[in-house]
């Protein structure tokens, strides 16, 4: 994981991770907005590369993401599940 502190005059002292390199697991109402690169499904893991971000996420969600790939999506992960969004869509 790599943190970067940034410096901002409206919040004065940043500190920012970056998390391109690892795959990371939505917190609870956490969500995660960007444009989908792509679905992997191996050996029952499902990650999916949203902006530079790659999270992790349940298997049977690959076949509503596939069509999605190229757009930009929201995944946001609630007490019930997973909801996503489709930004583009508008």
């Amino acid at each position: 994981m790599n943190w970067n502190h940034k410096k901002n005059d409206k919040y004065k002292d940043v500190t920012v991770c970056c998390m391109q390199t690892q795959t990371y697991h939505l917190r609870l109402y956490e969500e995660v907005v960007g444009t989908l690169f792509s679905v992997d499904l191996e050996d029952g893991i499902l990650t999916a590369k949203v902006g530079k971000i790659v999270v992790y996420l349940p298997a049977e969600m690959e076949t509503a993401f596939v069509p999605l790939i190229g757009r930009k999506i929201g995944i946001l992960r609630c007490d019930g599940g997973y909801r996503s969004r489709d930004i583009d869509r508008n």
